[in-house]
């Protein structure tokens, strides 16, 4: 579970509206994390935050809004680690230098893993999500990044495509992180490595 810190600043402006806004953002990661997307309630997010039902819409319009919401200090968090791909190339990077960017990609999607699985499975009731857009939209600008640090690695023919390349580097597929081996699994995330 984490820090909601964009979401907080572009959502509240005052004290007890951003802890408001934060027990409903844990709460609803929670939920996702029990539940999945389709099984999330509204109801059920306003009680385990301690607010009214009636509140959560104070902040949200809908359950996509809030997965939305949820979307932005994530995107932010995976998608610093991911573009923290060390170069690559013949003396450019360590393995353990590249293990260590695997593992903390791998750290940040066991920690958001029920909102990273709850942005598939809103892409795959609705491919206009707005909350699943902005996910495919980071997706696309983080893949390219890897891709192009595998080009200029290994350059391209046409026995190898950087952009295919980068795809398993994703540390989920669709939407289901991966656990570090010998990890606790924790916060609904899915098996890595």
């Amino acid at each position: 579970m984490g820090d909601w810190p964009l979401t907080v600043a572009a959502r509240s402006s005052r004290t007890h509206g951003r802890r408001t806004l934060s027990r409903l953002l844990e709460a609803a990661e929670a939920e996702l994390g029990a539940h999945g997307y389709h099984g999330a309630r509204m109801a059920r997010i306003a009680k385990a935050a301690g607010v009214a039902h009636g509140t959560l819409y104070v902040y949200f319009k809908d359950k996509d809004d809030l997965l939305a919401a949820l979307q932005l200090d994530v995107d932010a968090e995976l998608r610093a680690a991911l573009l923290g791909m060390p170069e690559l190339g013949e003396g450019a990077v360590s393995a353990a230098e590249l293990q260590r960017w695997s593992e903390s990609v791998c750290e940040v999607c066991q920690r958001h893993g029920a909102v990273l699985q709850a942005l598939g499975e809103a892409l795959n009731e609705d491919e206009r999500s707005p909350a699943g857009r902005a996910a495919l939209r980071s997706m696309r600008a983080t893949t390219g990044h890897m891709a192009d640090r595998l080009r200029a690695a290994c350059g391209e023919s046409p026995e190898f495509d950087p952009e295919i390349a980068a795809l398993p580097l994703r540390p989920h597929r669709e939407g289901q992180p991966r656990r570090l081996p010998g990890r606790a699994r924790d916060h609904g995330a899915g098996a890595c490595g």
